[in-house]
């Protein structure tokens, strides 16, 4: 039987294979944040993101809006 660290590694890992990622140095909560810009980023509809990362409220998936904006800003810069 694993223990509940080798537990979570191994949920991390298969969570990671199947959404195509390397979970090799990443932590299982970072996975969720991956999770979440990605729905942002793709559909730019913040009550998806809540819908699915369970939040009670679209203002605490505002950061994955923020997150988006920083991002565009970056890659925008020298234009």
């Amino acid at each position: 039987m694993l223990g509940n660290a080798d537990s979570a590694r191994h949920f991390r890992s298969k969570v990671a294979a199947a959404a195509g990622v390397s979970s090799k140095g990443r932590a299982l909560h970072s996975l969720r944040h991956s999770s979440g810009a990605r729905i942002y980023h793709e559909t730019h509809d913040l009550k998806r993101v809540a819908d699915h990362l369970r939040h009670a409220d679209v203002s605490i998936s505002a950061i994955y809006a923020r997150r988006a904006g920083a991002e565009l800003r970056a890659t925008t810069a020298d234009w």
